[in-house]
């Protein structure tokens, strides 16, 4: 085991001090009586609902499946029905009413013979449990490997994205053999024994317990906790490439694993180590909530089922104070969306949830354009964000096209930077969507 630093010179630095009281424990929250999972789950569209209305389901049924990935109920019941509800990701989708009721049945997926697992069975098995990458994508489809793919080392990224999260932290230092063993399957199946575990500077001084289990481990894989800088959007899968290899970028048609990397999201160790080791599908999700206690001046770590719905958890942080929550952001500070009800639920894919209290919602004015040019400086993707703002301001979209709207990450640096506080992630996600839309 050794630990090695690189560095990253875009984005920007957010603040370091964290205004929430980080509670140390880690919650599991309680089963409501009313489950909602969304069928639409992640990117793409929504799976075919597999159950019919009145059906009694067990932990671990099949609830829907698409052509990606199978959604499982995460507690016994019965199917009350369908509602089309607003979505953690913004719109609607259809969400699977489920009443839950106490039960010690429990479905899991078939044991798997250990010492004979191959990297088809295991891939097998994580597509079978459902396991979905952070970036909406099934896990299963960033382990086949194409006649061009030559990876060389699994990279395990849990270089936290978002401000103030520290879901990544707390699974390293909770669950460190976990997180190794699924690390090693998962390096198993794109044939390597060469894993990167990333982590930003500031999570290294946090993660004293993992590095105690990592020194002791001694087997056939060459394993690095790899440091990159505290600069956010350096959690992005590109922005961790970018940062890995010295500076070169992923341009064009290319990803990274054709720089000899498999990048993956540290919470899907975890999932695999459950799916192959205890036949666990992908039901719950360990998420940060900011915003609760009294006041909404804390943060706490909590395991929460997939369909959870917002209004459940709201009741079960801020019993006393959840009339003074203004808005709802599912994701985080930088990139999360604002919910547009207490009804939407918790999904495979959500890492966090913030309570915004009423003082706090007021958003300032936006003034001019001073041409500082900052937000070009930060941008990691090389666009000129004040330029593709203005293409959409006067309604010119083959431009704006011209100019790359396309490829922004919503990262938010952009916004976060500008002094005159322009509302330019807004405006260019609305031209990438305008794009698609009309087709131009």
């Amino acid at each position: 085991m050794n630990i090695k630093s690189y560095k990253y010179t875009k984005g920007v630095d957010l603040p370091k001090v964290n205004p929430y009281n980080e509670r140390s424990e880690v919650v599991t929250l309680g089963a409501p009586a009313i489950i909602a999972v969304p069928v639409k789950q992640f990117k793409g569209a929504e799976a075919v609902i597999m159950v019919e209305e009145g059906e009694r389901v067990e932990m671990g049924s099949v609830l829907a499946k698409g052509r990606t990935c199978t959604i499982y109920s995460p507690c016994a019941g019965t199917v009350l029905g369908f509602e089309k509800r607003p979505s953690v990701y913004g719109g609607s989708c259809l969400h699977i009413i489920i009443e839950r009721v106490e039960s010690n049945i429990v479905k899991r997926l078939p044991e798997l013979d250990m010492e004979q697992l191959t990297p088809e069975i295991i891939i097998k098995r994580i597509f079978d449990a459902g396991i979905v990458n952070n970036d909406g994508v099934p896990l299963y489809q960033k382990l086949i490997l194409k006649d061009e793919d030559k990876p060389v080392e699994l990279v395990v990224n849990g270089a936290t994205d978002e401000l103030f999260m520290s879901t990544n932290v707390t699974l390293l230092n909770t669950l460190p053999v976990e997180i190794i063993s699924g690390a090693i399957y998962l390096a198993n199946c794109i044939r390597v024994t060469k894993i990167k575990i990333v982590v930003t500077e500031g999570q290294e001084k946090k993660l004293s317990p993992f590095i105690d289990t990592l020194k002791e481990y001694d087997g056939e894989f060459s394993i690095e906790l790899a440091t990159v800088s505290d600069k956010y959007p350096v959690g992005d899968e590109r922005e961790v490439v970018v940062a890995l290899t010295g500076g070169k970028e992923i341009s064009g048609g290319k990803n990274a694993m054709q720089y000899g990397m498999a990048v993956v999201d540290l919470a899907c160790c975890y999932s695999v180590f459950e799916a192959i080791s205890e036949g666990v599908q992908d039901t719950r999700r360990l998420i940060t909530i900011l915003g609760v206690g009294d006041g909404g001046k804390e943060s706490v770590n909590a395991w929460v089922m997939v369909g959870t719905p917002l209004d459940y958890i709201l009741n079960a942080f801020r019993p006393n104070d959840g009339a003074n929550v203004r808005k709802i952001v599912a994701g985080g500070l930088m990139r999360g969306v604002a919910v547009a009800g207490l009804e939407s639920a918790t999904t495979k894919t959500l890492k966090g949830i913030v309570f915004i209290n009423e003082a706090e919602a007021t958003e300032l004015p936006e003034l001019d354009c001073i041409g500082c040019g900052r937000c070009a400086e930060v941008c990691p993707r090389r666009l000129l964000p004040r330029q593709i703002e203005q293409y959409v301001i006067d309604e010119d979209f083959v431009a704006c096209k011209k100019f790359g709207a396309e490829y922004c990450t919503r990262c938010g640096a952009c916004g976060f930077i500008c002094p005159s506080r322009r509302r330019l992630v807004q405006r260019i996600v609305f031209g990438a969507q305008t794009i698609k839309d009309k087709g131009v």
